[in-house]
């Protein structure tokens, strides 16, 4: 059912607003899932070496890890955090462009602190 209410967009000459605010969250949500995704790795890194569990004891062992996940998660949080760098520039600050590039930002950590 989430496919055809974006159908209802065409209906005005604001859909390329309303498309524009939902690509922006969307894709500022998919890169703090992958911030996530490497914090976790290196979480679970740790882990396993606590307890004595060898990299190629798993059936899978990734190459340059642990430093990608490391890697992975600044370039990423530094990413997230320029994001909306045009909407700083002079002239064309917009609330609406503010808050479609840092919305998931502020929502993410409040989501899972809960």
């Amino acid at each position: 059912m989430p496919f055809p209410f974006p159908a209802f967009l065409a209906v005005s000459s604001d859909s390329v607003v309303v498309l524009t605010w939902l690509t922006n969250v969307i894709t500022a949500a998919e890169i703090i899932d992958h911030i996530v995704i490497s914090i976790t790795y290196i979480f679970f890194y740790r882990a396993c070496k606590a307890q004595g569990i060898d990299r190629p004891t798993p059936p899978y062992c990734g190459w340059f890890q642990p430093y990608s996940a490391y890697i992975s998660a600044t370039f990423l949080t530094c990413d997230v955090c320029c994001y909306g760098y045009s909407t700083f520039l002079p002239g064309n600050f917009t609330i609406s462009g503010f808050f479609t590039c840092y919305t998931m930002v502020l929502v993410a950590p409040i989501t899972f602190l809960g």
